[in-house]
């Protein structure tokens, strides 16, 4: 069963040890809690061996209440979307990073509760039918495009998966 808190007089679900995870269910957004995030690292190699870059592409989705039980308009702010989006130039030893915050509201952000589906404007993460992830995210001219099949099974992290960011349960 989830666990929940009231948080400035509304209901989220607390992330405690316990849940037991279902993927690719999981992956998908989980709306219930306040805060989650899709985090995607990764080392490429170029054409030539000396072009090695260090890339990153992260959704981050914080609620600021509980979803409405009326309908809403479409202009309602109920989560707010943030991403980030870099590369390492390991050559050059350069870094680069472009970052974007949106509202959940008029389809500029969102993320899909049943499959693993977030974007935030023109940059997106979503899995493939089970195939794996596509990863799409432009600025200054720097794109990345990117298609990820799976090497290895999920790690949950943390303990029983619940990465600990602050005092108090959940």
């Amino acid at each position: 069963p989830l666990v929940t808190t009231l948080v400035k007089g509304e209901e989220f679900c607390l992330a405690l040890p316990g849940y037991q995870y279902t993927f690719p269910r999981d992956h998908a957004a989980h709306p219930d809690f306040r805060t989650e995030w899709w985090y995607f690292t990764g080392h490429l190699e170029g054409k030539k061996p000396q072009d090695t870059f260090g890339y990153e592409l992260t959704f981050f989705r914080t609620a600021l209440q509980v979803k409405s039980k009326t309908k809403n308009s479409a202009w309602s702010l109920r989560d707010l979307y943030f991403a980030h989006f870099a590369i390492s130039d390991l050559r050059s030893r350069s870094f680069w990073y472009a970052e974007k915050i949106s509202r959940g509201a008029l389809g500029l952000a969102g993320a899909d509760p049943k499959k693993l589906k977030v974007w935030l404007e023109d940059w997106s993460l979503q899995e493939n039918k089970g195939e794996g992830w596509t990863l799409n995210a432009k600025a200054d001219g720097r794109t990345l495009q990117l298609q990820l099949l799976p090497q290895k099974s999920e790690i949950i992290h943390g303990l029983e998966g619940v990465s600990q960011k602050a005092d108090g349960a959940g």
